[in-house]
């Protein structure tokens, strides 16, 4: 039984239309594919449209089914935005449960940053240039920005995100960047730093806020937590959040008020806006309004070092690899004990 099959509306696709390409996510409940369809809905009807398929596949449980429905009516309510990926239609009939998006073409921004470590450059940026390029700082504070003007917005259709992170954030044409990751991908994509607890399922624990780790509670404040986490994998160019700590010490010291350090190529200001969001009551904690414009007065003062890329002789705990894994940064399991 797949249960209760909603009613067709504006967003309907037919299944048939959809030329699926090559799988670019996979995991335990569906994956992700780069399709192409003519005729999107609220579209000229003869345009052919690259896009994103994120299809539940058969084995899905009634659970599945049912937060995939959910996260194609919340992505429907959501509406457009420049930096949130936005659905362009679904299906879910003929025995199918597809949500077809936006495609952004250059990956999420975590392994976009890990490759492009030795890119980075104190040279004015090249507007339109292709990723791949050399990365300046006001690069990175532009993504952070582009990051907190998307979460703005979010926050203000009263939406919680709860899974905000690097890996979540899609990069598409002249360094555009999307959030993404409203449901089922934390599922989609398999991941070690997903870690379950009990009953509640998979969490991304590195990037929670204490209330939220503790008490379940997850608010826009929670949200502004995550965003520190992300600020800091930023200026790292894709470190990995709490390094050497074990699933014990991490749990205690996190507990017991213990924040990250300031990465070596950080600058004092940036670091205060990431202690700033983890403030540990989160009404201390600032909007993502005012967050943006923090960016946007760092972005303006250009003669002024924020983020160092040339960091050859920054202390990289967080970047260290796993000998085992072909020199791939080390993803071990932060495990609640």
């Amino acid at each position: 039984m797949l249960g209760p099959i909603p009613e067709p509306d504006e967003w309907e696709v037919d299944y048939s239309s959809i030329a699926f390409g090559e799988v670019v996510g996979s995991g335990a409940f569906g994956k992700v594919t780069k399709a192409t369809i003519v005729g999107l809905p609220g579209g000229p009807e003869n345009k052919e449209t690259v896009v994103a398929v994120k299809k539940l596949n058969a084995m899905a449980t009634m659970e599945d089914r049912r937060n995939f429905l959910s996260e194609i009516e919340m992505m429907k309510q959501l509406g457009k935005h420049l930096n949130i990926v936005s659905i362009l239609g679904c299906v879910t009939h003929a025995g199918q449960l597809c949500l077809i998006t936006e495609y952004c073409p250059y990956g999420d921004l975590r392994n976009y940053l890990r490759a492009i470590r030795d890119k980075v450059s104190t040279r004015d940026s090249l507007a339109g240039r292709a990723p791949g390029r050399e990365l300046t700082q006001n690069d990175l504070l532009s993504f952070a920005r582009q990051i907190a003007v998307g979460m703005e917005y979010l926050s203000q259709k009263m939406f919680v995100h709860r899974d905000l992170a690097a890996r979540n954030i899609l990069i598409c044409e002249d360094n555009l960047v999307k959030i993404s990751d409203f449901g089922l991908t934390r599922d989609v994509y398999e991941s070690s730093e997903y870690h379950k607890m009990h009953n509640t399922g998979k969490l991304p624990l590195k990037w929670m806020a204490p209330e939220a780790i503790f008490q379940n509670v997850h608010t826009t404040k929670s949200d502004v937590w995550a965003f520190g986490v992300v600020l800091w994998e930023i200026v790292t160019l894709g470190g990995s959040p709490y390094p050497g700590q074990s699933g014990k010490e991490f749990y205690k010291k996190l507990k017991n008020g213990y924040r990250m350090e300031k990465p070596d190529m950080c600058s004092p200001e940036l670091y205060a806006m990431m202690r700033s969001c983890w403030a540990s009551s989160p009404e201390d904690r600032p909007t993502f309004t005012k967050l943006r414009n923090q960016l946007e007065q760092l972005m303006d003062r250009e003669d002024e070092l924020y983020i160092d890329v040339n960091f050859e002789d920054a202390e990289y705990s967080y970047l260290a690899t796993d000998s085992s894994s072909s020199g791939r940064l080390s993803q071990e399991p932060l495990l609640l004990i």
